[in-house]
């Protein structure tokens, strides 16, 4: 039986009353088709030979009760149709004694107005119903067992709402609603798992697992489905037993299983569809559930089920409703097709939920699915759904897609396109604004407001495409620079030619196309650059040159020598942009101009072309006094990477002028020729702080080939600045230097392995851990104490050999430094070894002992060192061993 066909039914007339009742219980307003489905099992399940049956009543006839104006009265009336309408008048119009009426209903010798009673009691105020929460206990033992049904779920209504002074009786509830799952009514029962399910608790699950193997074949799917809407993955093992205990209906337990996550249980759902022993309403809920997974394999059923409802007489549009936003979330090519077709369909609704199905499956494919719909409609409604639809999609790509449906030759698609475009903000004043404070929906980017000002083609997107050429970011600016080209339009000049100073390259090139449109090219640029004004032959050399016009390099060489200063320093610069080597001997030349901006420019310049020719002029130039033009020249060489400038830079470096060394250093350091080391090493200790500085530099980034030369420099008794700068550099080359410094903790000279215990513990190399271990037995103290901060610095790495060192037991001097060592590490699994070493014979292991204690701040040491107070022979120890006291008891 497929889930849109309906068989008549003939009701009693008590089940026509029930059903008037289940539809005004809100407990289980949430699912009217359930209701149907449960009042038409009502008479199957009451068990007439333990309680009485309801009597049979006449229908209510509704129109006659209303004629009736007094309830009050009215409630007196001696039949039930009487009673059951004043109640509800009296509800409607929110009686301020609606309490009593309903106390007075629970005593109602007619069981279908106590069961409305039971139902209007959750509608009252705390303080209204607190009297009448007994009497919903005693209906849980009604002889009617409808009467029992509206009494549990009245009690869920009532516990679902939290109340604190309720609290008591939730409680008390609970047990109640655990009782009534054994009553001999199924209808009862299956209103009592309901109840439970409603009632948030711990238990819950247990509760209701022992109904999933109830008698009652409607029982059992109605507390299999309650445990989906719970969710609760502790009800997957009770669905698992229940299956097993129950074969017979399994399909019941594995369509729930397949709500967590047992997919294999998918044909369950499908089969149990097909059974006609199944409920509409449970089928409802197996629907529900279908589509909540989002199962792929279940499109076919789905789309099956589709064009069953919209084939039935009249359609079922519940099922319509509830399939067609599920299919948006099992994007398949069969899926956008049967949405596709959905929006042909002559019902406007289905329309659009196709529409909102089709946005949500993220299919790049849909926007234009969409934008051809929306051409061809007429519909305001629609056209809004998609509008809103299109809008959600890559929404850049979106848009650009309907200003492409925009350029149709004929026009007749653009209004409704522009429609369309307005009402997803993409107007002059939202997009100017966007490129101005980038505050815009997420895909109104201001790259993109940019390309769109320029697509919609009218004068009054000029301006705020100018200002989009200030924007920080350089593709909004390239877009801009683009788009004010085909605008054809000479007041965006000016601003285009700011533009070629853009640090962007694809800006730059962008403002350039744009102005060679515009007609600044290279013809005009010539007859500009030979003009008898020199304020136009500057500006025309330095449009040359920021829009890369090579051909015009020979008119500027000319203008080198130009009389006016200007002209020339724009030529030189154009030239630098240009990189053209024709232009190396004018820009040497100009070395020598009498105006020192120009020689300052060209020396950059040269560095610009690229042409190792002027390198012999560069290195001269680091000799001039002109501090700027030295530095510049440096510069110049840097760029150059000429190893051909190394001799002369090498012979620089015994200049008498400073400058001229630190410069030559500086160009060394980044051409970094071996050659340069010996003639480098001495400058470590130069008298100025700037050559000591860039020697330093150039030697450690020669790295390992300068190490050996340093370490021989040291041992030909180098002092003071430069044995520092030896250290420095050796520090930055790191681990490279690191051998080199090893072997040199066995030099003769203290101060050399004070320098390399100092630098290896900089550098921070584990290898260094065990030369620096022998160091601790140096017959210096200073070298040893240089071990042992060493040795803290290079952490947990160097405990294990400390330890050892600790415990030598042929050297006082090692165990007092590896006592230092510790105290350095601070880590507190030295701490045995440390108390240990507190019984040492030697005075002085036993003082640096207990000060490496005191940095561990472990309280449990203090008895210890108390100990050591009152009872060591020497004053170092006692004096070590009470400080170490007090730092831990701070």
């Amino acid at each position: 039986m497929e889930i849109g066909n309906k068989s008549t039914i003939k009701y009693f007339s008590l089940l026509i009353l029930a059903i008037l009742f289940l539809a005004t219980n809100p407990v289980l307003s949430q699912n009217k088709a359930k209701k149907n489905s449960k009042a038409n099992k009502l008479q199957s399940k009451t068990e007439s030979k333990v309680e009485p049956k309801p009597e049979a009543k006449p229908e209510l006839n509704l129109n006659l009760l209303n004629i009736f104006s007094d309830p009050i009265k009215q409630f007196d009336a001696p039949t039930y149709e009487e009673r059951f309408d004043a109640l509800n008048k009296l509800s409607e119009a929110k009686h301020p004694e609606l309490n009593n009426f309903i106390a007075r209903a629970l005593k109602d010798a007619d069981w279908l107005i106590r069961s409305r009673a039971l139902q209007l009691i959750s509608t009252l105020s705390q303080e209204k119903r607190s009297s009448l929460l007994p009497e919903i206990v005693k209906a849980t033992q009604d002889s009617y067992f409808f009467v029992r049904g509206n009494a549990v779920l009245a009690i869920a209504d009532i516990s679902s709402q939290k109340y604190p002074l309720e609290q008591a009786f939730v409680k008390d509830s609970l047990n109640l609603l655990y009782e009534m799952r054994l009553d001999k009514n199924a209808f009862v029962r299956e209103q009592t798992a309901k109840a439970i399910s409603l009632i948030p608790d711990s238990k819950t699950i247990d509760y209701l697992a022992p109904l999933l193997t109830d008698e009652d074949l409607n029982v059992r799917w109605e507390v299999a489905l309650l445990l989906v809407k719970l969710n609760d993955p502790k009800a997957i093992n009770r669905l698992i037993a229940a299956r097993d205990l129950k074969p017979d209906t399994k399909d019941i337990f594995s369509s729930a299983l397949y709500h967590f996550g047992e997919k294999e249980s998918l044909n369950s759902i499908l089969s149990s569809l097909d059974l006609d022993q199944v409920n509409l309403s449970t089928k409802r809920q197996l629907i529900d559930i279908l589509c909540q997974a989002n199962d792929l394999r279940a499109v076919d059923r789905l789309i099956k089920l589709l064009e069953t409802a919209k084939s039935e007489s009249p359609r079922d549009e519940k099922l319509i409703f509830q399939i067609i936003p599920t299919l948006g979330n099992l994007p398949n090519e069969k899926v956008i097709e049967t949405l596709k077709t959905l929006l042909k369909d002559e019902d406007l609704r289905i329309q659009l939920v196709a529409i909102e199905s089709l946005a949500r499956t993220r299919n790049l494919k849909i926007p234009s699915i969409l934008i051809e719909h929306l051409l061809l409609t007429r519909d305001r409604e629609i056209a809004e759904a998609l509008t809103k639809a299109i809008s959600t999609f890559e929404q850049v790509e979106t848009i650009d897609l309907l200003f492409r449906a925009r350029k149709d030759p004929q026009g007749q698609t653009r209004p409704i396109i522009d429609l369309a475009l307005n009402k997803m903000g993409v107007t002059i004043d939202n997009l100017s604004q966007t490129i101005r404070n980038g505050k815009s929906p997420s895909w109104q980017t201001p790259k993109a407001a940019t390309r769109w000002l320029a697509q919609l083609g009218i004068p009054s997107s000029l301006e705020p495409l100018v200002a989009a050429l200030g924007h920080r970011d350089p593709q909004v600016r390239s877009e801009a620079a683009q788009a004010l080209g085909g605008f054809g339009d000479r007041a965006a000049i000016e601003p285009l030619i700011i533009l070629l100073e853009d640090p962007n390259p694809n800006v730059r090139v962008a403002a350039i196309d744009s102005l060679r449109v515009l007609g600044i090219n290279i013809d005009t640029l010539s007859t500009k650059l030979q003009s008898s004004d020199w304020r136009t032959r500057a500006d025309a050399a330095s449009l040359a040159g920021r829009m890369g016009i090579k051909e015009l390099v020979p008119l500027l060489i000319t203008a080198v020598n130009d009389k006016e200063i200007l002209t020339r320093l724009e030529s030189i610069k154009a030239l630098a942009k240009l990189k053209d080597s024709r232009a190396t001997d004018s820009l040497i030349a100009a070395l020598d101009d009498e105006n020192a901006p120009i020689r300052a420019t060209a020396a950059l310049a040269l560095g610009d072309l690229g042409d190792e020719k002027a390198t012999e002029s560069l290195v001269k130039m680091l000799t001039s006094y002109d501090v700027a033009l030295g530095a510049l020249a440096a510069d110049s060489l840097i760029k150059l990477s000429s190893n051909k400038a190394t001799p002369a830079l090498i012979k620089t470096l015994s200049s008498r002028n400073w400058r001229a060394r630190a410069q030559a250093s500086r160009v060394l350091g980044h051409l970094q020729p071996e050659s340069a080391i010996t003639a480098l090493i001495p400058l470590l200790g130069d008298p100025a702080a700037p050559v000591r500085y860039y020697s330093c530099q150039a030697l450690s980034k020669m790295g390992v080939a300068a190490v050996n030369p340093m370490a021989e420099a040291l041992k030909k008794d180098m002092r003071g600045a430069n044995r520092y700068g030896v250290a420095r550099a050796l520090a930055i080359i790191g681990k490279d230097s690191v051998e080199t410094l090893c072997r040199l903790l066995a030099d003769p000279d203290e101060s050399i392995r004070v320098l390399a215990v100092t630098v290896l513990a900089e550098i921070g190399d584990q290898r260094a851990v065990e030369p620096m271990v022998l160091a601790l037995d140096d017959e210096r103290f200073i070298v040893r104490a240089s071990a042992a901060n060493a040795l803290g610095r290079l952490g947990q790495a160097a405990l294990p050999q400390v330890l050892d060192s600790l415990q030598s037991k042929t050297s006082p001097k090692k165990r007092a430094a590896a006592a230092l060592a510790l105290k350095a590490l601070g880590l507190r699994e030295s701490a045995p070894a440390l108390v240990a070493a507190l019984s040492d014979k030697e005075d002085t292991v036993r003082a640096n002992a207990a000060e490496a204690l005191a940095v561990l701040g472990d309280n449990s040491v203090v008895g210890i060192l108390e100990q050591l107070v009152k009872s060591d022979r020497a004053d170092t120890v006692r004096a070590a061993a009470q400080r170490a006291i007090n730092n831990i008891q701070k």
